[in-house]
């Protein structure tokens, strides 16, 4: 396979806003098929089965500002000529309710494919290959007069490439979110 090269110039990008709004997860074993325009590096349709019977395989985790975050890390070996990809999602929840409870249990068993969306409205998939894995979550309060009470948790995978876009003929929220 011929290595990619680099095709076209990066023009310096516009003021944007950081950050997670909302992340949508699914269970990775439900995940049967996608579509993938290779050329605009989107997915363009999604096929699941499971416990919903459709392709509502989706739940949402809403975030306030400056608590969540997706990034991206390679890594690379070149004496090896290998590269993968280290998709890492951190939120987290106020709270220490039943569901946040329930939140906590799930994510330390379940293997997840998310989609995200950025503050400036973009979305991206992530573990649409591998999934992710709960690699550390907390669920509890701390002592400070400022500390955060509720739940944090950290989702990390290892793909063979960076996330993908959602093509925005997708219809994402109406096709595949459990309501």
């Amino acid at each position: 396979m011929a290595c990619p090269r680099i095709t076209q110039s990066f023009p310096r990008a516009c003021k944007q806003t950081p950050g997670v709004k909302k992340i949508w997860l699914a269970n990775k074993a439900d995940l049967i098929s996608y579509g993938l325009n290779a050329a605009a590096d989107t997915v363009s349709g999604l096929t699941f089965s499971g416990a919903t019977g459709s392709n509502l395989a989706f739940y949402s985790i809403t975030f306030e500002k400056g608590v969540a975050s997706i990034m991206e890390t390679p890594a690379l070996n070149i004496q090896n000529s290998v590269t993968s990809y280290k998709p890492q999602i951190q939120g987290f929840l106020a709270g220490m309710d039943a569901t946040a409870r329930a939140l906590f249990y799930q994510l330390t068993q379940a293997q997840v494919v998310a989609v995200v969306q950025t503050l400036d409205g973009s979305y991206f998939i992530a573990g649409i290959s591998n999934g992710l894995d709960c690699t550390a979550a907390n669920w509890g309060t701390e002592a400070g007069a400022d500390g955060k009470r509720g739940l944090s948790f950290t989702l990390e995978g290892l793909e063979p490439s960076p996330p993908y876009l959602l093509a925005t003929t997708l219809s994402f929220e109406t096709s595949y979110v459990v309501s």
